[in-house]
């Protein structure tokens, strides 16, 4: 079954669109919880929560096709054709240890690994359903830009290596609070 939800407010300027298809299956039986009283999800397409995440030190770029070099930031697969959506993060890429190499607050340090790991999975998912979004309107329409000879893993890997370079003093710098844009209260 079709639907399509529509979330808006007086601060969006357009709303804010969302349509997939219902499938209603017969339940399954319940299952026990384990002792913890916790049960680990997996992601899944269309699923809510995060996808499928992995962090790549400098011993595991050899293992990557293409290979990771000190400015890979991120790769991504999926999300298409049922396939789960799944995240390769370099942790070891050259912006990241630059902005931790003179910190000594270790607190501050996984801060920023965080904000390095989230920050590009976040802007790449987005980039993503932008691309999905253009790419196929209810009519079947596209109007997705053309990417040449490039896909759109393609693109989003060359742009999240462009954003490993900003993304943590960017966040970093929004984290202070600073109110102020060109001398008028952004709050």
């Amino acid at each position: 079954m079709p639907v399509t939800v529509i979330v808006s407010d007086e601060r969006m300027i357009e709303p804010m669109i969302s349509r997939f298809d219902l499938v209603v299956e017969k339940a399954e039986e319940p299952r026990t919880r384990p002792p913890s009283g916790h049960t680990p999800r997996k992601s899944t397409v269309g699923e809510a929560g995060l996808p499928d995440i992995k962090e790549i030190r400098r011993d595991g770029w050899g293992k990557m096709d293409p290979e990771f070099k000190q400015f890979s930031a991120l790769r991504m697969e999926g999300g298409t054709d049922d396939k789960p959506l799944e995240f390769w993060v370099n942790m070891d890429n050259v912006h990241l240890l630059n902005c931790c190499k003179d910190e000594r607050n270790e607190d501050n340090v996984r801060l920023a690994k965080y904000a390095f790991k989230y920050g590009l999975v976040f802007s790449a998912l987005g980039m993503f359903r932008e691309w999905q979004r253009l790419s196929k309107d209810k009519n079947g329409n596209g109007d997705a830009p053309s990417l040449g000879d490039q896909d759109i893993y393609d693109y989003i890997e060359y742009s999240m290596a462009g954003l490993a370079r900003v993304i943590v003093p960017l966040i970093r710098h929004l984290a202070r609070g600073d109110r102020e844009v060109n001398g008028v209260d952004a709050g």
